[in-house]
């Protein structure tokens, strides 16, 4: 009978060990699963720092934009008054027309060189 008992017990203690087992393989998996998930948490913070940088350098150029914005208005205030059928041609020789995304910028950087021989008094254009 006590060999009964005996075979009884390590029956028992085989069983827990297999519970055992596959707890360690559904801890496993768990760990990979946590392990994916943190590296797309990583990916997705480094789509934000990314966006980030973006907004930065975009405030950035607001920044100078809004820096720039009286003498820009000069400048195309005194065109619009002196020559107003010249507006699209403020860039000598240019494609530029004033509702070009990029015009603003422009027109920014003749304020700030003061390059007034390009704008509105060039009789050339």
């Amino acid at each position: 009978m006590s060999l009964d008992r005996v075979k009884m017990s390590l029956d028992r203690v085989k069983m827990s060990l297999d519970r055992v087992k596959t707890n360690l393989d559904r801890v496993k998996m768990n760990l990979d699963r946590v392990k994916m998930n943190l590296d797309r948490v990583k990916m997705s913070l480094d789509r934000v720092k990314m966006n980030l940088d973006r907004v930065k350098m975009n405030l950035d150029q607001v920044r100078l934009a809004w820096r720039l914005l009286p003498s820009v208005m000069a400048v195309v205030a005194r065109c619009m008054f002196s020559f107003p059928w010249r507006l699209g041609a403020l860039v000598v020789n240019g494609p530029l027309e004033p509702s070009h995304p990029r015009a603003f910028m422009v027109f920014a950087l003749l304020a700030q060189s003061g390059a007034s021989a390009y704008t509105c008094g060039s009789s050339t254009g």
